[in-house]
């Protein structure tokens, strides 16, 4: 759980339009609230394009959701995906 010292560690499913518009941008202005930790999304390109916007290393940077929990160990994770439920259920597991 993040500390006044610690912010949340977030992730992020799904990186398109609404995403690289709203969600993106407002974890990345509270930086004092949320680390932006890694990205999940199913076209290289955008991930990359988002990757390199939103100032997210190539190693936080991923196409499959269980690679992304597994290596990030977020404590929150915001699904921007058109398929809600399995990226929510996969991160509940998490």
């Amino acid at each position: 759980m993040a500390t006044a010292s610690r912010p949340i560690r977030v992730a992020v499913v799904g990186c398109g339009s609404i995403a690289q518009s709203m969600h993106l941008p407002f974890i990345t202005q509270l930086a004092d609230t949320f680390e932006l930790i890694g990205l999940c999304d199913i076209s290289p390109g955008v991930l990359k394009h988002c990757g390199r916007q939103f100032h997210v290393p190539e190693s936080a940077q991923f196409t499959q959701v269980a690679t992304m929990l597994e290596k990030t160990a977020p404590e929150a994770v915001v699904v921007c995906d058109l398929l809600h439920s399995d990226p929510s259920i996969a991160a509940l597991n998490a």
